[in-house]
């Protein structure tokens, strides 16, 4: 392949009725710049062929880097989330555990607070009725010893002591000396307390 300086250097022969030698340097010098300036042009798209290669290259390892790069952020996410439901469901499975605990607490001791109450108003309960019971053998016991005491007052001996019967009425004028001033008094005794209250006291044995 020939040069621009070879073409210019590059010389004819002149043969009689030949082309005019002017018109063939003039074509040719044409040649020459028009081939000079698509030497120029093609170098030039060379240059920025390589420098556009040059960036695609600096294009291509700047897109892999990034597909690294989004490929450790995915994993990175994915490794936070597994880590964070990991961390979610231990929380809730202490927090579940907790409150089952708490609940059996809460449970026994509701238990616990509800049998000691049931047993204590079974005893108080059975205190009561004890209470009642003693209350009416008490009461039963005063009715007889009252009963008997009536029944001895209203007997024989009794009327032949006063001389009269229980449902005689008693004289309003009495000459002799009262019951307890002589030897043969009745053996029964009455004391009066702090408060002015009266107190009987009955013999343990009923008089016959």
């Amino acid at each position: 392949m020939l040069s621009p300086v070879d073409i210019h250097d590059k010389q004819f022969n002149v043969k009689m009725r030949g082309y005019d030698q002017d018109e063939v340097n003039d074509f040719l010098d044409q040649i020459i710049q028009d081939f000079s300036d698509l030497i120029k042009r093609n170098e030039s798209l060379s240059a920025d062929l390589k420098q556009a290669q040059a960036e695609i290259d600096e294009f291509q390892g700047m897109k892999e880097a990034l597909n690294k790069s989004l490929i450790l952020a995915q994993d990175a996410a994915d490794n936070v989330k597994q880590n964070a439901q990991s961390d979610a469901d231990a929380i809730i499975a202490r927090a579940q555990k907790n409150a089952d605990q708490l609940a059996n607490d809460a449970k026994a001791h509701h238990d616990q607070v509800v049998g000691r109450a049931a047993d204590d108003a079974r005893r108080y309960q059975i205190e009561a009725d004890d209470a009642k019971r003693n209350v009416q053998e008490f009461r039963q016991h005063m009715k007889m010893l009252l009963e008997a005491e009536l029944e001895a007052i209203s007997g024989a001996e009794w009327n032949r002591t006063i001389g009269a019967k229980i449902d005689q009425p008693v004289p309003s004028h009495t000459e002799g000396p009262l019951d307890n001033e002589g030897k043969a008094s009745v053996e029964s005794s009455s004391s009066a307390s702090d408060d002015g209250v009266t107190e009987i006291v009955f013999p343990d044995e009923p008089i016959k």
